[in-house]
């Protein structure tokens, strides 16, 4: 009785939790009546509503405050914006995320005047996840001051969906005593604990309220206005900004205006970054900061005799057996030896095609993470990643720096730089300037002990 006890417990907390979920789940509201009228929320909000706002947000802003004058736009080549800060002082009509948006804008612009649109979505200051996580929580902070979004449950629907699963975990435990199984005792707390992760899901995310799906209607009518379509893009590009067409943010932030949003994505190129050190603007190709391996002698002398055994074995059997047996040996097991021998030998040629090190004055780029899963050996980390502009190669260099290192670099820092570019390993760094400063030529890289490829 108490295991079927345990089992219709464990069955209803599920089913409760499975309701909750669905009951709770955003709805996308019925498209309103078509109207060109603009209501009071920020582009940024608009696109959170949508549900865009990962994609479109951070661009819509920008073409907002474009269309408001607080930055200029222009076309310097086809299909290619080039934004200036504007000279007027902040005020406060603008959010919070409204003023992080210029404040990158400014500090692209720091010494060079004008920055390519495609330029304001990479070298964010304090880190690129850094940069969109802040933005993005500020503005779900704005849409929940509006009353427009809220928690999927509330604090007492938290604690009512995490106490209803206790009395299954009691019984389940209270089963397995009775059938002496001590072993398992603490199995049924770990399940409640692993489950205990879903209304704690539904809490930590959002949904609309009544005004949200409310201003979302609205707004998508606005969009069938626009365009004529309830899924259809616009061929408006994001110069119309330049008119103080503020309808042009408004298209992006709903998925409408791709040609826009684009013009301030460089979501189809993140491997290649613009840079200004030097004094002009250029793209530069940013790697994977990955440690390369460098056999060492030892390493070599021993790939080498594992090799020559294999070729006494193969003798042996070519002689014994003939040469149908010695050719299958060769293939298997045999690849085992001669094919670890080649990747030691070719990475040991590809290392001696590069420098053993080399010294030089960058601009920090890009700052990220990675996740680095593990395996049964080692446990999974995070590398902590920076690119780095030495102004002379058209690759930038992608190294694993650390967490002291990375938590106190900065993107547009100028530093002095030691890497041993045969493993990728960085071994010195040092801040010359802040991204505040307008940034020097680059200096001439001292390399040793080799010569880079002509590849």
């Amino acid at each position: 009785m108490i295991t079927y006890a345990a089992w219709a417990a464990a069955a209803a907390w599920l089913a409760v939790l499975a309701v909750t979920a669905l009951a709770t789940r955003p709805w996308r509201p019925a498209t309103g009546p078509a109207t060109l009228a603009l209501r009071g929320e920020p582009p940024a909000v608009v696109s959170l509503l949508a549900g865009r706002l990962a994609r479109g947000g951070y661009p819509a802003t920008l073409l907002d405050l474009a269309a408001r004058g607080w930055m200029g736009l222009g076309e310097a080549e086809p299909s290619r914006v080039m934004c200036r800060p504007s000279p007027r002082p902040l005020d406060g009509s603008l959010t919070g995320y409204e003023r992080r948006a210029l404040a990158h804008l400014e500090f692209r612009a720091a010494g060079v005047g004008a920055v390519p649109g495609t330029a304001l979505d990479s070298g964010f200051e304090p880190g690129e996840d850094e940069f969109r996580e802040r933005f993005a929580g500020e503005v779900r902070a704005d849409a929940r001051q509006r009353g427009l979004i809220r928690n999927r449950i509330g604090p007492g629907a938290l604690v009512l969906l995490a106490t209803a699963g206790i009395p299954g975990a009691v019984l389940a435990t209270m089963a397995l005593a009775r059938h002496h199984q001590n072993f398992y005792l603490a199995t049924p707390a770990l399940i409640y604990l692993i489950i205990l992760r879903a209304p704690w899901a539904l809490y930590r995310r959002t949904r609309l309220t009544r005004a949200g799906q409310e201003a979302l209607s609205v707004w998508l009518g606005f969009r069938l206005a626009l365009i004529g379509s309830r899924s259809g893009p616009t061929a408006g590009t994001a110069l119309l900004a330049v008119g103080g067409d503020r309808r042009i943010a408004y298209a992006a932030a709903l998925g409408a205006a791709p040609d826009a949003v684009a013009a301030f994505s460089a979501a189809t190129d993140r491997d290649r970054v613009w840079s200004s050190f030097g004094g002009s603007w250029h793209r530069v190709v940013v790697g994977r900061a990955r440690h390369r391996y460098v056999p060492g002698t030892a390493e070599l002398a021993g790939s080498a005799a594992l090799c020559g055994l294999f070729a006494v074995l193969t003798l042996v059997i070519l002689g014994e057996f003939g040469l149908k047996w010695a050719a299958v040996f060769l293939v298997f097991p045999g690849c085992i030896w001669w094919g670890g021998t080649l990747l030691v030998f070719g990475c040991a040629a590809r290392a001696a095609r590069r420098p053993a090190l080399a010294e030089f004055d960058g601009q920090i780029l890009k700052l990220w993470t990675e996740n680095v899963p593990g395996d049964d050996n080692t446990p999974s980390h995070t590398r902590y990643c920076v690119a780095i502009d030495d102004g002379i190669r058209e690759q930038a260099w992608a190294l694993d720096v650390g967490h002291p290192a990375y938590a106190a670099s900065r993107a547009g820092q100028l530093v002095h730089v030691r890497v041993d570019p045969r493993r990728n390993d960085l071994l010195a760094m040092t801040v010359l300037a802040s991204g505040d400063d307008p940034p020097d030529p680059p200096r001439a890289s001292r390399i040793t002990g080799g010569r880079w490829p002509r590849s």
